[in-house]
């Protein structure tokens, strides 16, 4: 963009790369600075509904008011992506994030599936299609596309984090955290890293190790009740009953209305 700032390219490729780093403001001006251009771009679309899911993940109280607003503008990109270029992966990959973000397991697998079909080395879609499956329990299809996805991009941390979810679900606390660990490398910030591996620490029974991970999670996302669900179970265990609620009346500070903690502190 130095040598020539009107490549659109160069401007959708570095919107992505900003997109996927969280760098989202940045991201969307450039996006937007590609559909002034070419209003019909594809890419482009998908991007700003790949901003809008990434937005989601704000603990901010006006973007979590605004969860179902922002994920129907996502889908309307992604649609639109889709219609005008039915063919491109990346477009397919974006419609079946709003569809996993909204609930929707079988239509967010379908269209991971096409985005894989699209793009063989799509690393990103065998690794959101193996969550769907390991949401749906199937761990074997599980395993199988998170190594797909690893090795395609070893540096895919999603797949290394479904990767880890998946071992322990199997019962394999050591290689999980291997894993686990690899992801958290790769992206620090992950609270659903930190929550996965405080479970895998609590399963070797290593409590401590289990407790500064769910600490972690929090620190990063406060509005998700397992951690402090888990932390209280841990306490508990202990005899410590005191920190146990103190612990459990902390989410609810975050999340007050969360019917899990409160059935919990009961």
């Amino acid at each position: 963009l130095v040598n020539n700032p009107t490549d659109m390219q160069a401007t959708l490729g570095l919107g992505i790369a900003l997109a996927k780093q969280f760098k989202l403001d940045g991201a969307e001006d450039l996006f937007d600075r590609v559909l002034t251009q070419d209003p019909n771009n594809a890419l482009a679309y998908a991007g700003k509904a790949t901003i809008l899911l990434n937005r989601l993940q704000s603990s901010a109280g006006s973007v979590r008011s605004q969860r179902d607003s922002y994920l129907a503008q996502a889908e309307q990109y992604a649609q639109k992506a889709v219609q005008l270029s039915p063919a491109t992966a990346e477009a397919h990959f974006a419609l079946g994030s709003v569809y996993k973000e909204q609930g929707k397991a079988d239509m967010a697998a379908s269209e991971f599936r096409n985005a894989i079909n699209f793009d063989p080395q799509h690393s990103y879609a065998f690794s959101a299609l193996g969550q769907c499956k390991l949401d749906a329990g199937s761990l074997a299809e599980a395993s199988q596309n998170f190594q797909q996805a690893i090795a395609l991009n070893s540096a895919n941390s999603s797949a290394h984090f479904g990767l880890g979810s998946t071992l322990l679900k199997q019962g394999n606390a050591d290689d999980a955290i291997k894993e686990l660990n690899i992801a958290l490398y790769q992206f620090p910030n992950s609270w659903p890293t930190r929550m996965m591996l405080g479970q895998a620490y609590q399963l070797q029974g290593n409590t401590v190790g289990a407790l500064k991970e769910y600490q972690q999670s929090i620190m990063i996302k406060a509005e998700t009740a397992e951690p402090y669900i888990r932390m209280a179970d841990i306490r508990q265990e202990r005899g410590d009953l005191e920190l146990a609620l103190a612990d459990l009346k902390s989410g609810l500070q975050a999340i007050p209305y969360n019917l899990d903690l409160r059935m919990r502190v009961a």
